[in-house]
């Protein structure tokens, strides 16, 4: 009886040690486990998140960088771009203002006022007479309003003045252009050539001497005549340039792009 009850008492202890087994190893062991894999999931999360944080705001730094970086770079071009076309526009007003004296000169003087004459064997010769007596008073006219405009000192001085400031600022240009080539496009060499040949003409003397007369093969009219042809030309080839230079200028600063 003794050995009964030990052994129903060993069998009772191995029943709920099984059951005990199994719950822990089913239940509480079990969800314990999950849990801690979600503890260290989180922790993973977390140290991924700090690290992602991290990253952006790195990314942030260095775009805010880059961009006040552009900015001065931008600033930068522009004033030295903003010089250059004062530059061109001062050229402009001096080789437009030489053009008008030099073709009003020719005019007057070489020209016959700009009038082409009459044929004498069309018209009557009382009309031929009346004629050439209008030029001529024309022509007079023209020279007393070109004396009177022209030949005072006050424009001879005005007229020195703006061709020593258009000859400074042709230097600085060229100076302001070679300086920061180091970021501007290349495509503006051709204006540094041009800029660097109107700086010559500017410096030339047009008035007719002998020396021209026997290494040029020419008299005053025809001189006068291609003085003025060459500011027509340079003129021309400013208007150029400077249309050239607003399309450089619009796609160096980026003037009407969508990433602006």
């Amino acid at each position: 009886m003794e050995y009964f009850l030990t052994f129903l008492a060993c069998l009772g202890f191995f029943v709920i040690q099984t059951l005990i087994n199994n719950f822990l190893a089913k239940g509480y062991l079990g969800e314990k486990g999950k849990l801690l894999a979600l503890a260290e999931e989180h922790k993973s999360a977390i140290e991924r998140l700090e690290e992602s944080t991290h990253v952006v705001e790195s990314i942030k730094d260095d775009l805010s960088k880059r961009t006040w970086a552009n900015q001065q770079l931008w600033l930068a071009k522009k004033e030295s771009l903003d010089d250059v076309w004062k530059t061109l526009r001062s050229l402009r007003e001096l080789i437009f203002e030489q053009h008008k004296y030099y073709d009003l000169y020719y005019d007057a003087y070489f020209n016959h006022g700009g009038f082409s004459g009459i044929d004498d064997n069309i018209y009557p010769p009382n009309m031929v007479d009346e004629y050439y007596e209008m030029v001529e008073r024309e022509v007079d006219h023209q020279k007393r309003e070109f004396k009177k405009t022209y030949d005072g000192q006050a424009f001879e001085s005005k007229q020195g003045k703006l061709r020593e400031h258009c000859k400074a600022h042709i230097k600085q240009a060229i100076d302001d252009i070679d300086y920061n080539s180091i970021y501007l496009s290349s495509d503006y060499s051709e204006l540094l050539n041009f800029l660097k040949s109107a700086s010559e003409q500017l410096s030339k003397d047009y008035s007719f001497t002998h020396e021209i007369s026997e290494e040029e093969c020419m008299n005053a009219n025809e001189w006068y005549e291609h003085v003025v042809h060459e500011h027509q030309l340079l003129l021309s080839n400013l208007e150029i340039e400077m249309d050239k230079f607003k399309s450089l200028v619009s796609n160096e600063l980026h003037f009407g792009h969508n990433d602006v």
